[in-house]
């Protein structure tokens, strides 16, 4: 009988750096989308503050719609989506360098007791 990948990989464990990478993905994507619903659909009587938090998520790459023309959402949403994407990759590297890392330590440090065992 043929297993399909979702049978096979439903024992696997996601490794870090995609989890992590995802969750912030998550969280980004989240945040955007509530600040542009807040911004279209919510009236307020004076200003919000939902667009700064996906600012501050992104950032520093988002910082890139201070320079852009004011009231801009589609510069507002490119920004956001370039930071987002750029920060993601850095999460994804960093925590798989950590990883990778951290099990070389675990190997090296292991290696010895093994021996000495013998």
């Amino acid at each position: 009988m043929r297993t399909t990948n979702s049978a096979r990989s439903a024992g696997r464990t996601v490794p870090a750096d995609r989890l992590l990478a995802g969750m912030y993905l998550s969280l980004c994507i989240a945040l955007t989308v509530w600040s542009v619903v807040d911004g279209f659909f919510v009236t307020h009587s004076d200003a919000s503050f939902a667009g700064i938090f996906p600012l501050i998520a992104t950032a520093p790459v988002s910082f890139l719609v201070l320079i852009l023309p004011e009231g801009s959402m589609v510069g507002y949403l490119v920004s956001m989506t370039v930071g987002a994407l750029i920060n993601t990759w850095l999460v994804y590297r960093l925590v798989g360098a950590l990883r990778s890392r951290m099990t070389r330590l675990v190997r090296a440090d292991s290696t010895p007791h093994e021996q000495a065992g013998r």
